[in-house]
């Protein structure tokens, strides 16, 4: 099945490079799920090495980050499989001050982490999947 979807991507200019998007789902038959999205997904984030405990510890430091997000209703994927809201493999990205809501299944899922994984001050509630 091929989801077709209205794409729209806005700029917030203030002299930031912020970027937003909005992808509203195409449903061709009533659901629970009709206003939910697939989500987003990092896979092997490109990242740095840094060096922590006085240059004796090397971490990898992703190049990626989610700062000031609201991710609502996603977790809806192709074929309307379940996925979860936030989805990392590997390096995840730096997590900061997300709402994350009502999806469909998990909020947030970081497998095969390669370094630690960081969510800050931010709420993940009111969602479907598996309670940590």
């Amino acid at each position: 099945m091929n989801e077709e979807y209205d794409h729209r991507i806005f700029y917030s200019i203030d002299h930031h490079p912020n970027l937003g998007i909005r992808c509203d789902p195409y449903h061709t038959f009533p659901s629970s799920v009709e206003n939910h999205w697939r989500g987003l997904r990092f896979e092997n984030a490109r990242y740095r090495e840094t060096y922590s405990q006085d240059n004796t510890l090397r971490i990898k430091e992703s190049l990626s980050s989610l700062k000031n997000v609201d991710v609502l209703y996603a977790g809806v994927g192709n074929g309307y499989n379940v996925t979860s809201a936030i989805e990392t493999i590997g390096v995840p990205p730096s997590m900061s001050l997300l709402r994350v809501e009502y999806s469909a299944f998990n909020g947030i899922n970081v497998t095969n982490p390669t370094t630690k994984a960081s969510i800050r001050n931010s709420t993940v509630s009111n969602n479907a999947g598996k309670k940590a």
